[in-house]
């Protein structure tokens, strides 16, 4: 009996362990890694069969047809369609949710990526939506496109609760700004907002740049106020 305790202990993993969530939550059975090279842990921990060398770890993250991702913490899920431009993402703390955005990144709480390649957020509920190259750190941010405007491209929001809409290499920093239809501008300060128009096939005004607090650019090019 000495000796089967001695060769139990010996065999025993040490320092790892899950808390149950019940036996009918998913990856109970130790099932939740359904594609090749990929990893499961945690209760209602998922990767799917179109997920290979992917990561999920923590209570019910999820990485779903797309490859080579991680999403770890609590309800974190990234998904893909099985398509590679949707692969290589991470979703990484509370309740993260990046869709069918490849090479991309949310770490941090409640962050949304949808249809935003090469992409990342760093905060709280901020989102990129139908978007490419944008970077958002702080909390409550946006960036988005319209149906009508060019995707946008290689913007970044550093901030709180700012706000951009169709624009393309531009920068915002601070709080509460709004900018649309824009390409090249740049806002830094609070309540500022830079608003441009569609015209014919282009939906950017060109080079405008606000410093300050409560200044307003509407349809102008090359304005600095």
């Amino acid at each position: 009996v000495s000796q089967l305790k001695a060769s139990q202990a010996a065999a025993t993993t040490h320092y790892y362990s899950v808390q149950s969530a019940g036996a009918g939550t998913p990856n109970y059975n130790n099932d939740g890694a359904q594609a090749a090279g990929s990893m499961a842990v945690g209760a209602g921990a998922e990767v799917s069969a179109k997920g290979n060398n992917s990561t999920a770890v923590g209570l019910s993250s999820k990485v779903i047809d797309a490859e080579n991702s991680v999403a770890m913490g609590y309800r974190n899920t990234v998904t893909g369609n099985g398509l590679n431009s949707y692969d290589n993402s991470v979703a990484i703390g509370n309740q993260n949710t990046v869709l069918n955005s490849g090479n991309s990144i949310a770490i941090g709480n409640k962050n949304t990526l949808d249809t935003a390649a090469l992409s990342g957020l760093i905060g709280s509920a901020n989102s990129i939506e139908s978007g490419s190259g944008g970077y958002i750190f702080g909390a409550g941010n946006q960036v988005k496109n319209s149906v009508a405007a060019a995707i946008s491209g290689n913007s970044s929001t550093v901030g709180h609760n700012n706000t951009l809409d169709g624009v393309a290499m531009s920068s915002v920093s601070g709080f509460n700004n709004n900018v649309t239809y824009q390409n090249g501008s740049t806002v830094l300060g609070s309540f500022n907002t830079i608003t441009g128009a569609i015209v014919g096939s282009s939906s950017r005004y060109l080079g405008n740049n606000v410093i300050g607090y409560y200044n307003n650019i509407g349809s102008s090019q090359n304005t600095t106020v």
